[in-house]
């Protein structure tokens, strides 16, 4: 008596696809949450340093794109382009560092390190609170 049946003595056929299934779905939920948790908590998380160090980027990139009408949005309102900390730089400008930031009460300094075609150099900085925004004054 011989079982001439082709299917394999473990019951075998294919296994069930909901674990994958599952599995992906549980992965799927995360990336979301991670993802939707990140767009209500991005400016609440960043300190006053991480602030003024972006202020001090975007600055640059206003710069380097000669954009006058960004530049009014981050600079203080009585800010004069003459005395610019990137006034004398001629060309695109690279940031390089923004250290030891002090704070006083709604005004700071920075020690801002930046590189042109004229070689690098390091000044002083100053910033104002407005609201919950930095901005770059002179």
């Amino acid at each position: 008596m011989s079982d001439s049946s082709d299917q394999p003595a473990d019951g075998g056929g294919r296994g069930t696809a909901t674990p994958f299934i599952a599995a992906l779905v549980i992965v799927v939920v995360l990336l979301v949450g991670i993802v939707v948790s990140s767009w209500f908590s991005s400016d609440e998380t960043l300190s006053d340093a991480d602030r003024v160090s972006r202020v001090t980027a975007d600055f640059v990139l206003v710069h380097n794109n000669d954009d006058e009408e960004a530049r009014e949005k981050i600079v203080c309102p009585a800010y004069d382009e003459d005395r610019s900390p990137l006034a004398d730089r001629d060309g695109d400008v690279t940031l390089d560092a923004v250290e030891d930031i002090t704070f006083d009460g709604d005004r700071a300094t920075a020690q801002v390190r930046v590189t042109a075609d004229g070689g690098d150099s390091t000044g002083t900085w100053q910033y104002a609170r407005s609201g919950d925004m930095w901005r770059v004054c002179n």
